[in-house]
């Protein structure tokens, strides 16, 4: 849903910190900035992704994010 998570004390789980990529951007805006390409999430789109969800129904493009629900769906 972000790149804006830590990860746990113990060290174990997702660790996903990389250090600057929230300088210009976070992954849940990438669909609507790398518009005309078509993005396909697996699964339900996390509610972070709002602003790009809406920022492609502003210029006609909503199907340039679409879902599957699993990937043997996607083709």
């Amino acid at each position: 849903a972000s790149q804006n998570i830590g990860s746990r004390k113990d060290g174990r789980g997702a660790a996903i910190e990389m250090l600057n990529c929230l300088r210009i951007t976070d992954v849940n805006q990438m669909p609507a900035l790398i518009h005309p390409t078509t993005t396909v999430m697996i699964g339900e789109i996390p509610e972070s992704y709002t602003w790009a969800i809406n920022s492609l129904k502003n210029i006609d493009q909503s199907k340039a994010l679409q879902r599957v629900e699993k990937l043997n769906q996607f083709k």
